[in-house]
């Protein structure tokens, strides 16, 4: 027995704990395919209410698009306390082609789950799902509230978010389980993208004379963009490295003989903690706005997305708690580092105020891949650190800062 299995609150830990009737929960949410698009997750979500629901534990259904359901449930501590999310997405990426098992059959080997979802987080969503079931058969042995929010849609468009943004609840501390490798990710880049069109006049290329051509525009907004890129490129962060522009589509013209009336590039700006969102669209645009005055053309400036970065501090008490608590029921030494993909964290961290951190078991390695699979011994054990986590958080009084 783990020596932490005696501390108060997790007496009896053990007897209620089944690996097995995890691996189940992981396994039947893989089998349920929330492929994204469509998304579907009002499935996934259904089949984790019943779970609840045989659990002794209410949840609440509320849909951000017809089949598209966030799911909220809620566990009342001892004592008044603080308030802890822990939070998942239901949807997965599609599945593809190459892979050589079923993507969508749970397929248990040489002590890995396969499947899509498997690290990229249904492994995740089970692990927070399963803790809270632990909790509430030790009696809810901790202060405060523990809630679970799985949310559809984060692989696309962030409909569920978007939608509990609406009515959002407030909270102390929030833990998104993304594939961390249990390790903990405190900081990640936000993303902005911009889509900018110039325009022109078509003709035959063999007989007009003074070409009204929307290419060249576009060439000349292009080197400009690539002298800003440049100078963005210089800004670091201690963790993530350098922020960036980068021109990543460019489309223009209908055939080779035809002067082109249109040119349309798009742009990924990746994004670092203490940017501002206005100040990254006005610094492009104002260098777009230059050159176009200066030579005496018009284009449009579409800002069609923007994920904020998201940071909290190394030595904040969540990060420092979490940390431990995963070396202590891993066995292994875990690290405070950058999550290298964009999450959702932003819209409680930034948004709503809320310290939040990542931590889950899986790996970004596996995600998205074919056979994507996650390691069953980490999957156990990230259910532990969440019940541990919880107890630990969720105290009478809260954690000192």
């Amino acid at each position: 027995m783990d020596k932490w299995m005696n501390e108060p609150g997790l007496i009896g830990f053990e007897s209620f704990f089944d690996e097995g009737e995890l691996l189940q929960i992981a396994c039947s949410l893989i089998r349920i395919n929330t492929e994204n698009p469509p998304g579907g997750e009002e499935a996934a979500a259904l089949y984790i209410q019943s779970v609840l629901k045989d659990n002794g534990i209410d949840s609440e259904l509320s849909l951000a698009a017809p089949g598209r359901a966030n799911l909220t449930a809620i566990l009342e501590g001892r004592l008044p306390g603080p308030t802890l999310v822990y939070n998942g997405h239901l949807d997965v990426v599609p599945a593809g082609d190459r892979w050589t098992k079923e993507p969508f059959a749970g397929v248990v080997e040489n002590g890995r789950l396969y499947g899509r979802g498997a690290s990229d987080m249904k492994s995740g969503v089970s692990a927070m799902l399963y803790a809270a079931i632990i909790l509430k058969r030790l009696g809810n042995p901790f202060a405060g509230k523990l809630i679970l929010f799985f949310n559809a849609d984060e692989e696309v468009g962030n409909l569920g978010m978007k939608h509990f943004m609406k009515a959002p609840f407030m909270a102390d501390y929030a833990v998104f389980s993304e594939p961390s490798d249990l390790d903990v990710c405190v900081c990640h880049k936000g993303d902005a993208r911009i889509r900018i069109t110039t325009s022109g006049t078509s003709g035959h290329t063999a007989v007009v004379e003074h070409p009204d051509n929307a290419i060249m525009k576009m060439i000349k907004l292009v080197q400009a963009l690539e002298g800003l890129g440049r100078e963005i490129g210089t800004r670091k962060h201690a963790m993530l490295g350098a922020a960036s522009l980068t021109v990543s589509k460019f489309n223009g013209g209908s055939a080779p003989n035809m002067v082109p009336n249109r040119a349309v590039v798009e742009i990924d700006r990746r994004v670092m903690p203490g940017e501002r969102e206005e100040d990254v669209f006005a610094e492009i645009e104002r260098t777009l706005s230059e050159v176009a005055r200066r030579e005496g053309f018009d284009y449009q400036f579409d800002p069609y997305l923007y994920v904020p970065p998201h940071e909290i501090a190394a030595n904040h008490p969540l990060t420092q708690a979490a940390l431990r608590i995963s070396a202590e029921t891993t066995g292994l030494g875990k690290k405070a580092k950058p999550f290298a993909a964009s999450a959702e964290c932003p819209f409680f961290s930034e948004r709503l105020g809320v310290p939040t951190l990542i931590l889950g078991p899986g790996s970004l390695l596996e995600a998205h891949t074919a056979n994507e699979s996650v390691d069953i011994r980490e999957l156990t054990d990230a259910a532990k650190v969440f019940v541990r986590l919880a107890c630990e958080m969720l105290q009478e009084g809260g954690i000192s800062s």
